[in-house]
């Protein structure tokens, strides 16, 4: 993309944004039960970085660093803990 400004037209860009997690059975600790991450991308994986600068996360405050900026591909945190996961 050149960067300039375009009058009179109009841009769509499909945006994806979700979550996932996977219990880790019955023998994992009990504040981390659950391998997760959460994401914002495009809809076939295309790099996103010409259209967004950063994706601040807000994760729950019981978290380490609950507010997290991702500024560069991919967009996404991955940890493991406790899971209530709202995208």
């Amino acid at each position: 993309m050149s960067g300039k400004r375009v009058k009179g037209k109009v841009f769509v860009q499909p945006i994806i944004h979700g979550s996932v997690s996977h219990w880790l059975g019955p023998n994992s600790d009990q504040f981390k039960s659950h391998h997760w991450f959460v994401y914002v991308r495009g809809l076939a994986n295309e790099d996103l970085s010409y259209l967004i600068e950063k994706v601040e996360f807000k994760l729950h405050e019981t978290l380490p660093n609950p507010i997290r900026s991702i500024k560069q591909p991919p967009y996404k945190v991955e940890d493991h803990g406790w899971v209530n996961l709202k995208s």
